[in-house]
């Protein structure tokens, strides 16, 4: 097994377990918060997630595709800390404005909280990139898990201590702050302060396109949620962020194995290649592995919306429910958006990524506020319009500038409609057994997700030759 390969898996087990984590932690909340309380949540959060953007995206970005030996990463470290402190500084000034937009007491010290967070994972993140700049993909999810552990210690017993929205914001600042920790025990990388104006100019005209590209990505996923809440209350937007939350777990499984993968794998083949670039034959065996497991995973989930809704948050949630299942439609289809910014960075059209998000976030927004006084199904839909426009953008970008073909990309994928269409019965049919009804709804849901993927599977493999064949190759090798 390749190290690549490998890191690749453990960066999707610290995933996994990063979503785990965070479903343990919603878990409890959703138990001790009311829709609106978890709704004023998410409301500041998203406020300061779209500030931290500013700080956090690109220092990674320009580590890893840096060429050169370590004096540059010094050099991003430094500006990292410096950057992170003075919007760290930021977020606190404007969190006496936060009354202004919620109208609760506790938008203020709830905002400043992750205004310190935001420095931490500025250093953080910026360790990460370089672990990943080194291949140590295995050590950077390590490095993960060590942070999520702690963020689910502090906010589950802050929240069983009646610390409420203050109780998330808490587990995230220390989770930030053990994952910069043992990225610094990682890399031992000191940052370099004597940077000079020329070299810090470089630095920032790449990392400014990351950071626009990021923000305007944060501010499509994040609008629905503040749309709602300004025209429709807190508890709508409670109710909305809920069930993308749900999804968005299930998104961040795929899509941050999928970014690092990305990276490291489109990375070798422009190294192979030297200046021509020809991604072609990567993106033919990348893509459709993604598209094999994204594909039935969402499904499944938009399938079982209720039973899923109704078991991990309780009736209280249940409007939440359409959302989910909405939403998973969205996901699906901009699953393979997470290679997006690697593959073009790695063409050499960086620049270009600011100008493409600026017009697929106008596009996102205007519909969700369009749509948002409607309902919050309304604005799920919404959502699904967006990311049918976003993906036809993207692979016409990817086309146009790293040769390749989504043609061929989806000609590969033939046989999924068929085994999608056959597994679908299983959720359909099985739902209505009388033998399922005094079944937990979770436990239910759970059934009928094996039983959905079983049949897609088979199914996939009995049509699918060139996939039985790599299959029967691992097996192989295993053996």
């Amino acid at each position: 097994m390749s190290r690549a390969v490998r890191g690749g898996i453990w960066t999707a087990v610290s995933r996994i377990l990063s979503q785990v984590v965070q479903f343990a932690i919603f878990m409890v909340a959703v138990q001790v918060m009311s829709p609106a309380e978890f709704g004023i949540f998410a409301l500041v959060w998203t406020w300061s997630l779209i500030l931290s953007q500013f700080a956090i995206a690109g220092w990674p970005e320009y580590i890893m595709q840096w060429s050169g030996d370590s004096t540059q990463p010094r050099r991003v470290l430094a500006l990292a800390m410096a950057g992170g402190a003075f919007l760290a500084g930021i977020g606190i000034a404007l969190s006496y404005l936060a009354p202004l937009m919620i109208d609760d007491p506790r938008a203020t010290p709830l905002m400043q909280i992750f205004a310190i967070w935001i420095f931490f994972a500025s250093v953080g993140g910026t360790f990460a990139g370089a672990m990943n700049w080194e291949d140590r993909l295995t050590a950077a999810a390590v490095a993960t898990i060590i942070g999520d552990l702690a963020n689910f210690a502090v906010a589950v017993w802050a929240l069983l201590q009646g610390h409420g929205v203050f109780a998330l914001a808490a587990g995230r600042l220390v989770g930030a702050l053990f994952w910069a920790g043992a990225g610094l025990a990682v890399v031992r990388m000191a940052p370099d302060f004597g940077i000079t104006r020329q070299q810090a100019g470089e630095i920032l005209r790449f990392t400014s396109r990351i950071v626009a590209v990021r923000l305007l990505v944060n501010i499509r996923l994040y609008a629905a949620t503040l749309v709602i809440g300004t025209f429709l209350g807190a508890a709508h937007a409670g109710y909305f962020r809920a069930g993308q939350r749900l999804v968005s777990a299930l998104g961040e499984v795929l899509g941050e194995p999928t970014r690092v993968l990305a990276w490291s794998l489109f990375r070798n083949t422009r190294r192979s290649q030297g200046p021509r670039v020809d991604f072609r034959e990567r993106a033919n065996s990348f893509f459709p592995v993604l598209l094999t497991f994204a594909i039935p995973l969402f499904a499944a989930t938009a399938f079982l919306a209720e039973d899923i809704t109704l078991g991990l948050l309780g009736e209280e949630w249940l409007p939440a429910a359409p959302v989910v299942r909405v939403l998973a439609i969205a996901y699906a289809v901009l699953a393979t958006s997470a290679a997006n910014e690697a593959v073009l960075s790695l063409a050499g059209m960086v620049r270009i990524l600011p100008y493409m998000v600026l017009g697929n976030a106008t596009l996102g927004v205007g519909i969700t506020i369009i749509a948002a006084p409607h309902g919050i199904l309304a604005t799920a839909w919404a959502q699904v319009a967006s990311a049918l426009v976003i993906f036809s953008i993207n692979a016409w970008m990817m086309q146009r500038h790293a040769a390749i073909r989504w043609g061929q990309v989806l000609l590969r994928l033939r046989a999924v409609p068929v085994a999608l269409a056959l597994s679908a019965a299983v959720p359909l049919i099985g739902g209505q057994s009388a033998a399922l009804d005094a079944v937990a709804p979770l436990l239910r849901a759970v059934l009928l997700a094996a039983g959905f993927v079983v049949v897609f599977y088979a199914t996939l493999l009995g049509l699918d030759g060139r996939l039985r064949r790599l299959v029967l190759q691992l097996a192989r090798r295993r053996l």
